[in-house]
């Protein structure tokens, strides 16, 4: 993309399927909100990046124009910067996110096949 281009116009449905999203709940959530996305490129100096849009928004132009009008001199828009610094991903988050994922996972697994579970031990001081 060019600067100040967006593609795909219009904001295109990203496929809603099993065979994309694996969990029903989500797929029943995302069918409801019915999101939109597309493309953009403010500046020579910034990549393009992605910006959703949910079904509920009647005008992307408005809010593409608001980014573009917000966007700082590096061309990164002032809001998602600004996100973007308040929600850093911290190590120790990150170490308790995947611990998590880890015990659900070993959780889901208990009462079938066990030895799917050899690999996962040494992280929870097992052999």
């Amino acid at each position: 993309l060019k600067p100040s281009e967006y593609y795909p116009e219009p904001p295109r449905e990203p496929p809603l399927s099993s065979e994309y999203i694996h969990e029903e709940e989500v797929l029943n959530i995302l069918r409801n909100v019915k999101p939109r996305y597309t493309y953009v490129r403010f500046t020579d100096s910034t990549p393009s990046y992605r910006v959703d849009f949910g079904g509920f928004t009647s005008n992307y132009l408005d809010i593409l124009n608001y980014l573009y009008g917000s966007r700082t001199h590096d061309g990164i828009p002032y809001i998602i910067m600004k996100v973007d610094e308040e929600t850093k991903i911290t190590k120790k988050l990150l170490r308790e996110l995947y611990e998590d994922v880890l015990h659900t996972y070993i959780f889901n697994y208990m009462g079938h096949d066990l030895s799917k579970l050899i690999p996962l031990l040494p992280e929870y001081g097992g052999v």
